[in-house]
């Protein structure tokens, strides 16, 4: 009798395991910044989920940083002296029921699933940005549409660029997977005594422009009234920013700190709630979320070709300045914290639960899931001002 009930549930399961759809995700790279996402991602029951990702990007500083548990890894080949990406095409990613490939026209692979499985009649379904850095009016922003025509649908990373992928193919669905990197329970703003720190948190990399971090608050003074300049990160810059450091004079040299890559969500909490403000000099991504989730206010240069993240301006959290030259930011520097003198508690909690409400990683999850199975939702935030900056 014992063995007939086991044997049941066996026939059981088996049958809930040929119902449930096998989806899978085809990229060229999953940085760690992915992590959270892509669990929440494998633990939803109602479907298989095969993920593919190569090693690294076409930027080589872009690397897969998730869990080896958590992908398949795949051959990539650089071509035309790394100009475009080339990655081995598993058969998985073709007999899948929906497959999800990047929004990327230097990945040939991307190109070769995303046809293979139109001729196939299977759905495909592009991931990424709408528009390049450079924006609409660039040479590959044709192409990208070009692109999302072949797809059934595109997953994009911000809400405001849905309106205009709907006008560009109006009949193409579009969903959105907010560019997020932690769970809403990680989202919040540190309560502390005091703060006086200004943080830059991302890649140490030139487009970035950190190479005015340093010159910029040696020039700003603020050292001399008791600031801090902290930065984390790593890239072909740290080198050169270590210099930089030790040729600032003595009193700034040592209120500056460079304390390499910092992954770990509470240790980073640890160190926004020290942070008057965050700073970013270069193109601002995914490092506005992140400090603008922890309630921190970012000071950045407008004339950059940032990402759509961006959007988050409109939470009025965000002080950009026009001069993109070093004395620009030092400037940029000292207003930004005049204007954060008096700032409360408060305005820095409703910061965080706007990045918590909008950009968390069960809400990418849930826009990537709804784009596998086919099921079209309204894609659409509006994001309160806080009034930091006036």
């Amino acid at each position: 009798m014992r063995s007939e009930l086991v044997s049941r549930r066996k026939n059981r399961a088996s049958k809930d395991r040929e119902r449930r759809a096998h989806y899978a995700l085809y990229l060229a790279v999953l940085p760690w910044y992915r992590n959270e996402c892509i669990d929440v991602l494998k633990n939803r029951s109602e479907f298989d989920l095969s993920i593919f990702a190569s090693s690294y990007a076409l930027d080589p500083t872009v690397r897969t940083g998730v869990p080896e548990s958590a992908y398949t890894g795949i051959r990539r080949f650089g071509l035309l002296n790394g100009r475009a990406l080339l990655t081995a095409v598993p058969l998985r990613a073709l007999s899948a029921d929906a497959c999800v490939v990047d929004l990327n026209p230097r990945s040939l692979g991307a190109w070769a699933v995303l046809i293979m499985r139109r001729l196939m009649k299977r759905r495909v379904v592009v991931w990424g940005h709408l528009h390049p850095r450079q924006g609409p009016a660039s040479k590959t922003a044709r192409v990208r549409s070009f692109m999302r025509g072949l797809a059934d649908g595109a997953i994009l990373y911000d809400y405001q660029s849905v309106g205009s992928a709907l006008k560009e193919h109006p009949h193409q669905p579009v969903w959105t997977a907010p560019n997020a990197i932690y769970r809403r329970s990680e989202i919040e703003a540190a309560v502390v005594g005091g703060r006086n720190t200004l943080i830059y948190v991302g890649r140490l990399v030139p487009e970035k422009k950190v190479e005015q971090l340093v010159p910029a608050f040696v020039e700003s003074e603020l050292w001399r009234e008791g600031y801090r300049l902290e930065i984390i990160g790593d890239g072909v810059c740290a080198g050169l920013i270590d210099d930089q450091i030790l040729d600032a004079p003595e009193g700034a040299r040592a209120a500056i700190a460079r304390l390499g890559p910092v992954t770990d969500a509470d240790k980073l909490k640890s160190s926004y709630a020290r942070a008057v403000c965050s700073v970013s000099a270069g193109y601002v991504g995914l490092s506005c979320t992140q400090s603008l989730g922890f309630g921190v206010p970012m000071i950045y240069s407008i004339n950059e070709p940032h990402a759509p993240e961006l959007e988050l301006r409109e939470a009025g959290g965000m002080y950009g300045y026009e001069d993109s030259s070093v004395a620009g930011l030092a400037t940029a520097m000292r207003r930004g914290v005049e204007h954060l003198s008096t700032c409360d508690f408060d305005a820095r909690k409703l910061l965080s639960c706007i990045v918590r409400e909008h950009y968390s990683a069960e809400a990418m999850a849930s826009g990537i899931a709804d784009a596998l199975a086919g099921q079209v939702k309204a894609t659409d935030a509006k994001f309160q001002n806080v009034r930091m900056f006036e």
